[in-house]
């Protein structure tokens, strides 16, 4: 079965899937922070605005800390990072 075409071609599609899932644990993460940050428009006091932006870029971090380790955010925490 090592040698059969499908076989090979599924193989190599998993490899490929496995290296691009970071950059899109990436983009997404990077889309959630932007999506965040805008928010801050709609918050009236400066201390607020603040804590937004600080909360947003840290959790951001976090995320990529996460996918440089290897690791993919889950459930909860995905929506956690949503909120």
């Amino acid at each position: 079965m090592a040698n059969d075409p499908l076989f090979n071609l599924i193989k190599r599609i998993q490899t490929y899937i496995h290296k691009i899932e970071p950059v899109l644990d990436f983009v997404n993460q990077t889309k959630l922070l932007l999506d965040r940050l805008e928010q801050v428009e709609h918050v009236e006091s400066r201390m607020g605005q603040v804590r937004l932006i600080v909360d947003a870029v840290d959790d951001f971090l976090k995320e990529m800390s996460r996918i440089k380790s290897g690791q993919r955010p889950q459930g909860k925490e995905c929506e956690d990072l949503r909120r």
